[in-house]
């Protein structure tokens, strides 16, 4: 049973920064919560300042490369910010989801209910049309449909691009193993 209770605090330690600012600031109190023996107590506080943050960087960078391939094109429209937005939402929500296209599902909603924050980064309709692709995945559904406002050229920065609406459906053909198919209009006639 320690050696269980060990590994249950280590996991939440590599997971959740909560969890490691409550064990720098209150390291029995913590352990008090895993049941951890002194000598336990002893082995995390040596680990904690080197071993323990730097695998849990790898984590989390790990989960964010994940997440990456889920999300490619907002992955582009944002560059750079992506990594900055994924780092922020798995702070915000550690431990929640159990896989990366969870993650990625969970990362797109909150970005687009909180509009990545007050810098509104988030490219709402690319990011509205991969939440609906992720969903068509998760539900199996045969048919979906979409009408989404994106910028003109999405597939590079977004910022300051005009926008125009494209027309997004996705499709399960029967005898494909069940394999979803996307078709994407364009650009559709009357955009501004």
């Amino acid at each position: 049973m320690e050696l269980r209770s060990l590994q249950n605090a280590l996991a939440c330690l590599y997971t959740d920064e909560a969890a490691r600012r409550r064990f720098d600031e209150d390291p029995a109190g913590f352990c008090v919560e895993f049941g951890l023996s002194r000598e336990q107590v002893a082995q995390l506080r040596a680990g904690l300042p080197a071993g323990i943050r730097e695998f849990a960087q790898l984590i989390l960078d790990k989960k964010v490369q994940e997440m990456k391939r889920w999300t490619p094109l907002t992955l582009r429209c944002l560059g750079t910010a992506y990594g900055v937005l994924a780092r922020k939402y798995f702070a915000l929500h550690p431990g929640e989801h159990p896989g990366p296209m969870e993650n990625a599902l969970g990362f797109l909603r909150w970005g687009l209910e909180q509009g990545a924050g007050r810098e509104r980064l988030f490219p709402r309709g690319v990011a509205a049309m991969e939440a609906m692709d992720l969903r068509m995945r998760f539900t199996g559904r045969r048919f979906g449909f979409g009408l989404f406002w994106m910028p003109r050229g999405w597939d590079a920065q977004w910022a300051g691009k005009s926008h125009c609406w494209r027309a997004v459906f996705w499709w399960r053909p029967t005898g494909s193993g069940g394999r979803l198919v996307r078709f994407t209009i364009p650009e559709m006639k009357g955009s501004g």
